[in-house]
This record gives structure tokens, C-alpha cells and sequence, in this order.
């Protein structure tokens, strides 16, 4: 649940509203929140609203601030995972709610209720963020800047603060969780806790990104309990002060010392306590044989029911992840090959010393598929035959949302199938006899078990839908006549089995305050799962035939997600490590005898878990008012500008912009002021997106004068002659569609008709034109390699008082690159009939305005770096070549001519430079409309203006 601040806009590149605008959106109103949601979500949006006032009064108790405005909630399910944002702008406060339950074993899986602990967390972000500054000229600069002070505190003081609140107002959440103390504790015994410095963010490391909630709530919890209740409080009243303070001045204020010297303090305990920990346990560990050491994310191993290979994913920073299929069995020829390459060394040096080998030689896969197309694979199981695997991949619907669908991977055929098409089913694990599988489908906000079709990819309901009943890690029986699965209802997660034949479900017997999750089957009467008591996640196996169970396993850190052998021959898992996830090895884990608690002393902690609260009495639940469909939304208007300098203009835009919260109906109205040179006058442009067709609208007045371009030489064109200086009024009206074809191939259109009144010095004329555009685009990625193809294709209908004609331009490009950095090349062709008046010819130069829509200037050769009508043409030519350096900088080389018919082609016009354009799709959310951001520098390589350098940066805006 990340609160994103405003800076990072500039990197936003799709829209925030992922279920689409012409969603079939509604509205529910409490006293306090403004919830809308998609129709297919009512009953979580419904049940979060039920409880939300209850959340927020609980929240302002305990932040001790009231949020005075009223929150925009939106409720969805962009990526089929579990989070949240909220988003504190003072005067209009919003909360994004993503329905996807959490995993028993995630970070966020301790909770007695998913959506309790989300609306909380974000609440507090909300009540705490929302503070304004006691400062009059932080006042007076409010609507400009809408942040509290607070939202200045680094990330891990406000990511931290809201997890401390999430623990103290649910007695479950990260706070009490096995997770975060397994974590502290192994991370401070191998001395990797992270610095200061990279407690707020740290992609380089596994996990760096989530210590800001971890460690952070765990340091906040650690200066509360050094300076008293009240002193969390006290850090905020000083940081919104009349005063302006520092958080680092405000910090020091109430805790005596700066935050990253007590940092120092509460690592150095933290470490001690978890030293102690491993004092206590190193006599009775049982943690297994290292298997395979390697590091980041490992995936859940799966073994062949022979004992004979093991499928997991790998996962490696900056790199695709790859299914791999392993042989079990010990690697012969490696170690004879390094016992060879040791004798040779010491054959060499006998004086040389032997390296000491305390981790096994790594194994490499007997198959493995690297992910394509950034389509990460997940929840890897083997068919009965151990001849395929199945899997997860997420993939896209046509509006870019993504769903969990299931793949068949045949071994020896290396060919992979889809099995389901936006299906929602995740975590699939094949019958031992049948083409079927049973899964867990998390949809609309309901999760629930099915039964897929492995040959059609039918889905058939198991359990019914429920919001409030999550389900998860389904694993079929050897004998294939149970289930057994986790169940998260009544408060926590149950382990539980369902028999096939007539539905009858039991639950087996585990602590009441302990985490269950990933059960696995050793034979029909044993069950192996992960559980989590006392801040401890070890292996637990059950005896079916006698009700007991029996504690496995004993690591310093975690052992996750068992994986017996179908022979009974080893009981494979994952062990956490700092670097990441390693896989172990158990031997004849039944005969194993059963390990006894040990007690820890509750001082520890945070080493270990907390003593468990007593549990804040469950939400209150309020009547609530009937829904309303959306309609158009409620329109948000805020002060818009824009503009910039570009060697053919400079320009201020201000005006009005308008939204509602979805994006369903968008407006903007500007005035262009103090400009020079082209584009300055009026316009008013709006979309309508509650349609699969987006319909826009744009009118305008605008006036040109090129001939006053800053700059302007006699040897460019429209620079020597006045007749490219015109004053032009009309309307556009244009129908937009996009769609994703799969994870690959995304189809975009548009058509519409422009008509204009053109008043220059030669007279006045109406322009009409009708156009169509269709671009496709296409990416692929073979591990690190990508590949892209790009088309564009438009045809423009003439007509009006020049002479009936037709217009084209048409292009294509392709992109070639390892990783984030990639060269592209693109070709331009063009052309109408040189009948035409010299208004429907191309002309060289310049760029796009915000008043003007583009289809009036669609005869405009965009280069920011050459003056508008350097040259001009019914015939156009262009290419271009970039190097883009693995963010939105890029070198360029590109080189433009024109003619006229069957005249002779002109000389190439040559740019070079280095430029960065950021396209930001329109955010409702953050009440802003569509921008591209320009800026560049270049040098003109030939004549006419050779040798001159430009730079330019400006805005262009849409609704």
C-alpha cells in the first residue's frame, strides 16, 4: 500500500483508473466517503462501506486528527493483487481499494479481515497526512501545493506509521505478524537490516522496498515505547507547526536526538535481540540440507510424485524469470568436475589451501522456460505424470486490466498452451487421475474454489463466491478423493479438507492466534503446511489418521511452502535468507520425529512476534443508502497552465480544467497569453470516455504568426513571406478507440471532422476535412531482448473551398534492445495532390499547441528543433534514429525533405540532438488532465540554418 507524492507524476504513463471509464461505474454515499465501483463489485464496495465510518472514527482517535473533507474512494482490481493507495491532497482527499484478498503467507496476510485492515491502513494515511501547516504562508500556498508538511517525512516514517496504526487498531496487520518478526530478526543476525539511507527505498536489495513498512513501524513502535505514547503525535504537531521545521529539526525536538543516530541505537538492540534468539535456538535447530542456494524471489517448489525433479521459479533482479525443471539427484559430473579443477589447483601450488564449501555447487535445470513478453510465470505444479507443469500468468483483457490464466507446459515438446482466458484462476494444482485441476478464483472482489478443464478450460464452481470467505493454496489428495486448502473466515486463517464426493469439509486442529498456509499432501493420511506462531513460520505436519500434529522443522529465519515427494523420499522448502529464498531439504521427513516448543522470553521482540492483543472489537457496521449509477460524475474544477519556449514559440497557457474521479467526462478550457510567434487564442476541448468510443470535442480560435517566430531568418519560407500568418476559428468532433490484443499487440483508431473558417492575407476560406487514423503497435521480449513494431496510417478527406482531394501519411518503425536501453528507427511517408491550395501542403517544422486539436495542424511536420515552414511540400519524406538510454532521455538523429509532385526532391533537412517527451494519459485521481511533456536540445546539420543550435521544453495538454 504505497502513498505516492506528487513528484511522481512525471512518471506515469497509464491511466490510474484501471477498470475502464465506460465500466458500468456506481456510487455510495456515507457521511464521510464518496465510494465508487464498478457494478460486478457492489457487495465488497458495499461491506467496505458498512464498516468504513467505524475505520476512519478509529483512525482519528488514534492519529488524533479529524479529516475534515469528504474522501473520493475508487474500488477495483487493476492487477489482481492486494494493495491500496491514498492520496492526501489537502481539500480533496482520495483512497484507491484494490478487492484482491492476500495470501495467508504474503506480508499482509496476517489479518482478521482483508478489507478492515486495507481501509484502515489507508485511512490513517489519510488522517495523517492531512494535517495542514499552521504557517499563514503555507496557507496562503495551499491550493497551489496541496501537501501537508507531513508529506515532506520520509518514507519510512509515513509507510511506517500508517503499519503501526494498522497493528494497534486490528491486533493483526504487519505489526503481529510471524512475518515482519521472522524478517527483523534474520536480517539482523546476518547484519543485513538496511542502513538509513536505504530505509526509505531500496530497489538493489530483496525486499529493500518493504523495510519502510517493516523496519519503519518497528522503529516508530521502538521510539513510542522510549518517549511515551504521546510522542508520535508530538512529531507531527511540530513538523505542521507555525514554525517551519525540518522533519529531521522536528524529529530531534521530541526524541532528543536526530533519527538516524537513534536509527543506529535501534538496530544495534535489534541485533542483540536477535542474537539472543539464535543463542536460544542454535542447540535444537532443524533447518535441513541447503539444496539449491540462490536468491530474490524463489516460487513455491513442486516435486514429481517419483521423487525424481523439482519445478520452481527463478527470479533474479532486472531479469525475466525462468521456470525450472531440476533432477534431484545429486549432480555427479559437477562434482567431479570441481574435485577435478581443486586437484589441478593444488597439483600447481601444493602450498595452495582448498576453499572450504559450505553451499552446494549450483545445479543447472534439466528444461527451463524463460518468461516472455514480461508475462511472469507463478504457482508451478506438475502434472501426475510429471511429463508437464502447469502454471500462472497474468494477461491482459482489452483494456489493459490483468487476470490470472492457466498454461500447460509439455516438457519434451516445449510447447506451452493456454488453458483459460481471463478466468481469474491462480494457484491450480492438477487431480492425480483426471484432465482437471482445482484452483482458487479471485473475482470481483469474491474468492472462491473451482475445478478447471485442463482440455477446454471450463471453470465449475466448488465453493460459492464470498467476500468475506478467502480461499487459497487448494492441493488435491494422492488418492484423489479430498482437498485440502486454507480458509480465511471468522477472524483468521483454518486449515481445512474437503472430500470430493459429497462436499463434507473439516478443519484441522492449529492454534488459535497461529497463521496456517500452504498445505501439501505426503501421502492420504499426511499433511504437511506452513504455520506461524510466536513470530516463527516453520513446517508442520499432521497425521490424519490421529488428529495430531507435530512441528518439523526449527530455522533461525523461515521455512515456507513444503514440497514432499511423492515417494515420501524428502520434504523439499524454501528458507529466507537476506538475500532472498533459498530451497532445503528435509530427508524421510515421516520419520522424523516431532520437534518441542521452546519459550522465549516476550521482551525480544520485535526479534520475535509481540504477545498478542486483545482484540479490538470487529468494526461497527452502519446502515447504508442505496447506490446510484455514476452518470457523468461530479465534476472537480481546478486552475490549469501550461505552455514553454520552443525556437518557433513561447507561450503561456492558463484556464480551467474539469473531471470527475473515473475520467468518464473531461473538459478543459484555455486562453493562450503572452505568446510569440505561432498558436495564441482560445479553446475549449472536452472527452466523453462512458462509451467503449471515446468521443472528444474541441472548438477554438486561434491566431498565427509565424512570421514573427523567435529567430526567424529570411531563408526559412514562412520567415521571408507573411502568408503562412492566419487567424482560424472552428471545431473538431473525433471518435477515439484503443484496445490491447493480448499481452503483445495494442490497436488504436480514430476518425472524426474538422471544419474551420481560415482568415488570411489572401482571404477567407473554409477548410473541411474528414480523417481516419489506425496504429498498430507491437512488443515482444525474449528474456532481456526486445522487440517492437510500430505502424500509422492516415487518410484525410479535403474538401471545403479548396479543390476535393484526399491526404495520406503513413509510417513505420521497429525498436531493437537488451533490458531498459534500445535503438529505434522509423520512416515517414507522405503525400496530397499538388493541385491543393499551400494550406493542405505539408510544412517542415515546429510543434503542437494545446489550443489548436491536431487535426488542424495535421499537415505540420513535427520538429521542435526547425522553425515552422522552413520548407514546404505536397510530397514528404522523413526518418528518424534514436538511442534511448534506459529512461525517457534519447539521442536522436533525424533528416526531413519535401517536393512538390514530380519536381525534383529537395535537399535532407538534418537534426541531431538529445530530447525526452513523457506522454502522461489524463488522472481523474489527481484531477489532471492529458499532457506531453517536451524538452530537448539539437543542432540543425544542414542548410538552411546549419550549424544552429535550439533547446526547447513546454506542455501540450488534452482532456
Amino acid at each position: 500500500m504505497r502513498l505516492r507524492y506528487f513528484a511522481f507524476l512525471l512518471l506515469i504513463s497509464l491511466p490510474l483508473s484501471a477498470q475502464a471509464p465506460d465500466a458500468e461505474w456506481r456510487t455510495v454515499e456515507t457521511e464521510s466517503f464518496r465510494i465508487h465501483y464498478p457494478q460486478p463489485w457492489e457487495e465488497w464496495a458495499l461491506y467496505a462501506a458498512a464498516r468504513i465510518e467505524d475505520a476512519q472514527r478509529r483512525v482519528e482517535r488514534e492519529v488524533g486528527w479529524e479529516i475534515e473533507e469528504k474522501i473520493d474512494v475508487l474500488v477495483m482490481d487493476p492487477f489482481a493483487v492486494a494493495n491500496g493507495s491514498a492520496w492526501p491532497f489537502l481539500g480533496w482527499p482520495r483512497m484507491v481499494l484494490w478487492t484482491n484478498p492476500p495470501s495467508p503467507e504474503s506480508v499482509i496476510g496476517a489479518n482478521r479481515d482483508w478489507i478492515e485492515l486495507l481501509t484502515v491502513h489507508e485511512i490513517a494515511h489519510l488522517a495523517h497526512l492531512l494535517r495542514p501547516s499552521r504557517n499563514p504562508l503555507r496557507r496562503a500556498l495551499q491550493p497551489l501545493l496541496p501537501l501537508s508538511p507531513i508529506a515532506t517525512a520520509p518514507r519510512w516514517a509515513t509507510e511506517g506509521y500508517a503499519t503501526v496504526i494498522e497493528g494497534e487498531l486490528t491486533g493483526t496487520g504487519r505489526p503481529n505478524s510471524d512475518f515482519r518478526a521472522a524478517v527483523l530478526r534474520r536480517w539482523a543476525q546476518q547484519g543485513r537490516l538496511p542502513s538509513y539511507g536505504a530505509l526509505n527505498s531500496d530497489r538493489a536489495t530483496w525486499m529493500g522496498m518493504s523495510m519502510a513498512y517493516l523496519v519503519g513501524s518497528a522503529y516508530l513502535e521502538w521510539l513510542r515505547d522510549r518517549e511515551g505514547e504521546d510522542s508520535l503525535r508530538n512529531l507531527w504537531a511540530r513538523l505542521t507547526a507555525r514554525e517551519t521545521r525540518s522533519f529531521e529539526a522536528a524529529f530531534s525536538g521530541v526524541f532528543g536526538d536526530g533519527p538516524q543516530a537513534l536509527y543506529r541505537r535501534f538496530t544495534a538492540e535489534l541485533t542483540a535481540r536477535a542474537m539472543d534468539v539464535e543463542a536460544a535456538l542454535e542447540p535444537h535447530l532443524r533447518e535441513g540440507e541447503l539444496w539449491q542456494d540462490l536468491s530474490w524471489t524463489t516460487g513455491a517448489p513442486d516435486v514429481t510424485e517419483d521423487g525424481t525433479h523439482l519445478v520452481t521459479v527463478l527470479r533474479k533482479r532486472g531479469h525475466p524469470s525462468i521456470i525450472a525443471v531440476y533432477e534431484t539427484a545429486s549432480d555427479e559430473k559437477a562434482l567431479e568436475k570441481d574435485r577435478e579443477r581443486i586437484a589441478r589447483m593444488l597439483e600447481r601450488d601444493p602450498d595452495d589451501v582448498a576453499p572450504v564449501r559450505r553451499r552446494p555447487l549450483p545445479r543447472e535445470p534439466e528444461y527451463k522456460r524463460v518468461a516472455m513478453d514480461g508475462a511472469e510465470p507463478s504457482d508451478v505444479r506438475f502434472l501426475p505424470d510429471g511429463k508437464g507443469v502447469l502454471f500462472v500468468r497474468f494477461e491482459p483483457d482489452s483494456d489493459g486490466v490483468l487476470h490470472p490464466d492457466l498454461y500447460h507446459w509439455a516438457l519434451a515438446a516445449e510447447s506451452v498452451r493456454r488453458v483459460t482466458r481471463l478466468a481469474d484462476v491462480r494457484e491450480a494444482d492438477p487431480a492425480p487421475d483426471e484432465n482437471r485441476a482445482v484452483a482458487v478464483r479471485n473475482h470481483h472482489g469474491k474468492s472462491q474454489l473451482v475445478l478447471v478443464d485442463l482440455a477446454t478450460g471450463g471453470i465449475e464452481p466448488l465453493t460459492p463466491p464470498s467476500v468475506v470467505t478467502t480461499v487459497a493454496s487448494p492441493r488435491w489428495s494422492p488418492d484423489g478423493r479430498s482437498i485440502a486448502f486454507v480458509e480465511h473466515s471468522a477472524g483468521r486463517w483454518r486449515l481445512m479438507i474437503r472430500e470430493i464426493e459429497d462436499g463434507a469439509t473439516r478443519e484441522l486442529s492449529v492454534a488459535e492466534n497461529a497463521l496456517v498456509a500452504q498445505p501439501a499432501w505426503g501421502d492420504a493420511n499426511t499433511l504437511y503446511a506452513l504455520v506461524g506462531e510466536a513470530g516463527f513460520l516453520e513446517i508442520r505436519r499432521f497425521d490424519l489418521s490421529t488428529g495430531t500434529s507435530s512441528q518439523l522443522t526449527r530455522s533461525l529465519g523461515a521455512a515456507l511452502a513444503p514440497a514432499p515427494a511423492g515417494d515420501g523420499s524428502a520434504l523439499y522448502f524454501l528458507s529466507v535468507d537476506a538475500d532472498g529464498l533459498d530451497i532445503r531439504k528435509l530427508d524421510a521427513p515421516s520419520q522424523l520425529a516431532g520437534i518441542e516448543p521452546i519459550a522465549l522470553d516476550p521482551e525480544l521482540a520485535p526479534a520475535i512476534r509481540p504477545a498478542t492483543p486483545v482484540p479490538p472489537a470487529p468494526l461497527e457496521v452502519e446502515h447504508v443508502a442505496e447506490s446510484r449509477g455514476y452518470g457523468i460524475g461530479r465534476q472537480e474544477i481546478r486552475v490549469q497552465t501550461g505552455g514553454g519556449y520552443f525556437p518557433s514559440t513561447s507561450n503561456f497557457e492558463v484556464g480551467l480544467s474539469a473531471s470527475d474521479v473515473v475520467g468518464r467526462f473531461s473538459s478543459l478550457l484555455l486562453a493562450e497569453i503572452g505568446g510569440t510567434g505561432d498558436e495564441s487564442g482560445y479553446a475549449l476541448a472536452s472527452a466523453w470516455r462512458g462509451w467503449p468510443v471515446e468521443v472528444r470535442g474541441h472548438l477554438f480560435t486561434a491566431e498565427h504568426e509565424v512570421s514573427r517566430q523567435s529567430g526567424c531568418e529570411s531563408s526559412v519560407i514562412a520567415c521571408s513571406d507573411d502568408f503562412y500568418d492566419f487567424d482560424r476559428q472552428g471545431a473538431e468532433v473525433a471518435l477515439s478507440w484503443s484496445r490491447f490484443a493480448g499481452r503483445t499487440l495494442r490497436l488504436s483508431a480514430e476518425a472524426g471532422a474538422l471544419l474551420e473558417e481560415v482568415e488570411s492575407r489572401d482571404g477567407t476560406f473554409d477548410r473541411e476535412i474528414l480523417f481516419a487514423t489506425i496504429e498498430p503497435r507491437l512488443r515482444r521480449s525474449i528474456g532481456r531482448i526486445r522487440l517492437g513494431l510500430d505502424g500509422q496510417a492516415r487518410l484525410e478527406s479535403l474538401g471545403g473551398d479548396s479543390e476535393a482531394s484526399s491526404r495520406y501519411l503513413a509510417g513505420a518503425g521497429a525498436l531493437l534492445g537488451y533490458g531498459s536501453t534500445y535503438i529505434s528507427i522509423a520512416a515517414v511517408r507522405g503525400s496530397v495532390d499538388e493541385s491543393v491550395s499551400p494550406w493542405e501542403q505539408f510544412v517542415l517544422g515546429g510543434t503542437y499547441g494545446s489550443i489548436v486539436p491536431a487535426s488542424a495542424l495535421s499537415t505540420r511536420i513535427v520538429s521542435p528543433a526547425l522553425p515552422i515552414g522552413v520548407d514546404f511540400g505536397s510530397d514528404y519524406q522523413g526518418e528518424k534514429a534514436s538511442f534511448h538510454f534506459g529512461g525517457p532521455l534519447r539521442a536522436f538523429y533525424e533528416r526531413h525533405r519535401l517536393w512538390d509532385g514530380d519536381a525534383s526532391k529537395d535537399e535532407w533537412i538534418e537534426v541531431a540532438g538529445l530530447e525526452t517527451t513523457i506522454e502522461i494519459a489524463p488522472q481523474p485521481l489527481l484531477r489532471l488532465p492529458g499532457m506531453a511533456l517536451r524538452a530537448g536540445v539539437a543542432q540543425i546539420l544542414t542548410a538552411p540554418l546549419e550549424d544552429d543550435v535550439q533547446w526547447w521544453i513546454g506542455t501540450t495538454l488534452r482532456p
